[in-house]
């Protein structure tokens, strides 16, 4: 019996060293901002030929208590590295917490071939597990629903005293509108207008 010759340019080392993708089979969040967990962060050539930057991430489900039954949700965001996607670069740095010459000049990846993983920009080492925050949305894709980014998408870390107020939020992905202290002093007056009372509705 011959052997199967596949004429291609795949080996056993690329194979082998390929990106292992698990299987999401849990409901996609509704909109807002939820926390990633990087998985790659790969520099890339689009179809186009142009380079880009290609993220892989999952959502933590440990950042809001509402966020558990999502833990593991999948986003892939490819984004081209053009001046006319400047914008886009621009919130992916920011994400990442690093300045925008970094990026461009300070980039380190490991070579690999096709797609090289970025493993430092600047000072700051890109690595699995890293945390990104993400606005993103449900979409339909032609394989079905997936997460896709609102606008720039990424957005800078808050600082730990916003991240804690954000964990013991309750919403989904969205923080809770307050009522404000403009609000208050109406609601202060209509009550004063009625004898002190207010409805009981």
């Amino acid at each position: 019996m011959p052997k199967a010759t596949w004429g291609s340019d795949l080996d056993e080392e690329a194979i082998e060293s390929a990106e292992s993708r698990g299987v999401y089979a849990g409901d996609l969040p509704p909109a807002g901002v939820y926390r990633f967990k990087l998985k790659t962060l790969k520099k890339a050539k689009s179809k186009q030929g142009n380079p880009m930057v290609r993220f892989f991430g999952v959502i933590d489900g440990t950042w809001k208590d509402k966020h558990a039954k999502f833990d593991g949700a999948p986003l892939w965001v490819d984004t081209a590295v053009m001046e006319s996607t400047a914008w886009r670069i621009k919130a992916l740095v920011q994400g990442l917490g690093v300045t925008a010459r970094e990026f461009m000049a300070s980039t380190v990846t490991d070579d690999a071939e096709p797609e090289a993983n970025i493993i430092k920009i600047g000072k700051k080492k890109i690595s699995e597990g890293l945390e990104i925050y993400v606005n993103v949305k449900k979409e339909d894709g032609e394989n079905g629903e997936r997460l896709t980014v609102v606008g720039g998408g990424f957005i800078p870390a808050p600082d730990k005293d916003e991240d804690e107020a954000a964990a013991a939020d309750e919403g989904d992905g969205d923080a809770p509108e307050e009522a404000t202290p403009k609000a208050k002093g109406k609601k202060d007056k209509a009550k004063k207008a009625k004898g002190g009372e207010e409805p009981p509705f």
